[in-house]
């Protein structure tokens, strides 16, 4: 005798709110994941912007005088509006020690980069 089996096609229904479960979790960690590498992927960026506007800063000083070399106060820079400089030269000392700060915002945090080097009168 033949027996028919008509409930055994398919999926039940907790079969598959599990499977939706397990892929929300999934989809989930991979928003989460693609997000952190994006705002790593900006932090990158901004930091490389601000060392290549510091190395612009300091390669202008080196073709100044030595004896107008001195101190700029927090300056926004034309080129990148998001960002500011400010130049700290000790004048008293031979040779002056410079520090070249890049301030820029990322979201509600200031952020600050800082280059420091020696100029010389020789």
């Amino acid at each position: 005798m033949k027996k028919n089996k008509i409930g055994n096609k398919g999926f039940s229904l907790l079969e598959l709110l599990i499977s939706l479960v397990l892929f929300a979790g999934v989809i989930s960690t991979l928003s989460f994941a693609f997000s952190k590498g994006m705002l790593s992927i900006q932090a990158s960026g901004n930091n490389e912007t601000a060392v290549w506007i510091a190395h612009t800063k300091l390669e202008e000083l080196s073709n100044t005088p030595y004896a107008l070399i001195q101190n700029v106060p927090l300056t926004g820079d034309s080129k990148f509006p998001n960002y500011s400089y400010k130049i700290d030269v000790n004048e008293a000392m031979n040779p002056k020690p410079v520090e070249v700060q890049i301030q820029w915002n990322m979201g509600a945090d200031k952020i600050t980069l800082s280059v420091w080097t020696m100029f010389s009168d020789t």
